[in-house]
């Protein structure tokens, strides 16, 4: 089965939908089932609980919560006086790996959430606080958060009339600098720092 696809981690809205996908038989509430004793007894979630909630807890406390009888499955009430047979039952290596499951996709699902609450922080983050300013961290210093005004349309046109006067030509397409590269590199001399810039980004 395998880790579960982004498609299908986009539908882990909540819990029943993870145990559906990791084959965790029975109902949310029926303690008699794999799910219904693993959602009450032992997880404490019902059918409204978001995946995070469960998937946050490192992987080694839940499956403690697996292990070592702490989690068992009721059996059917039976009509009479209580006999052995009535004691609750210890999950079967099926149940136990679909819990497993279960338990990995939950987790995978609080990452990804948490990765893209990251991104779209760091997106949010990466947009200029003024308008038409340029980030350096965008452009040509990931180390430094920092502001440029970009050059003016006769400015960027000088650079290339330079260029031409100097060489003969325009730069080749796969070396012609950007407005904004242009704009960061004159920002660095004008500033008198090296005009070091990393133009990979």
């Amino acid at each position: 089965m395998g880790d579960p696809t982004d498609i299908e981690l986009g539908t882990f809205v909540a819990v029943p939908r993870v145990a559906d996908w990791a084959q965790l038989a029975g109902t949310v509430a029926d303690t008699q089932t794999a799910r219904g004793s693993l959602f009450t007894n032992v997880l404490g979630c019902n059918a409204g609980t978001h995946p995070r909630v469960i998937g946050i807890l490192p992987k080694a406390d839940y499956e403690a919560l697996l292990g070592g009888g702490a989690w068992t499955i009721d059996r059917p009430d039976l009509v009479g006086p209580p006999v052995a047979a009535q004691a609750p039952r210890l999950p079967t290596v099926s149940e136990t790996g679909a819990a497993k499951l279960f338990g990995e996709a939950e987790a995978k699902q609080a990452e990804d959430t948490r990765q893209l609450a990251m991104a779209k922080a760091k997106s949010a983050s990466s947009l200029p606080t003024k308008k038409n300013a340029i980030k350096l961290d965008n452009v040509a210093a990931q180390a430094t958060d920092a502001e440029v005004d970009p050059i003016s349309e006769t400015e960027y046109e000088t650079c290339f009339a330079n260029y031409r006067d100097i060489f003969g030509a325009d730069p080749p397409p796969s070396k012609e600098c950007s407005k904004a590269q242009l704009s960061v590199w004159k920002n660095l001399v004008d500033e008198k720092v090296a005009p070091y810039v990393d133009f990979a980004l």
